[in-house]
């Protein structure tokens, strides 16, 4: 997947591409420091500064609804090109800051990634 995102699960099911959702939100334009994947008091992989990251870019907003919405968020808010993963590491394609949690699994033929 060339883009990634932070929503609010376990590494153990995102399998380290996710962070969390946040009360935070997005700033207007992204920061020249890019926002970072950390493990929060909880060992949950959270964004430290939500607000470093700018407005979806148009051409991106498809793409990074879908990405959140496989992983559980409602869309996507934020994008930044240069966020961090937990290694210090840019994601390939840049990152998504998710907001919105939807329902949880309710049918067994939901794709949802987090449902299986």
């Amino acid at each position: 997947m060339k883009h990634r995102l932070a929503v609010v699960f376990s590494l153990t099911i995102l399998s380290l591409l996710y962070g969390c959702i946040s009360i935070s939100n997005p700033g207007d334009k992204p920061d020249p420091v890019p926002p970072r994947l950390v493990l929060n008091e909880n060992k949950v992989p959270t964004w430290d500064r939500p607000n470093a990251f700018g407005a979806v870019p148009d051409e991106l907003k498809a793409k990074g609804d879908e990405v959140c919405k496989s992983a559980g968020a409602k869309e996507a808010t934020g994008y930044h090109a240069n966020a961090l993963n937990l290694n210090g590491k840019p994601f390939q394609g840049g990152g998504f800051f998710c907001s919105g949690i939807v329902e949880r699994c309710t049918d067994q033929n939901d794709k949802r990634d987090y449902c299986h």
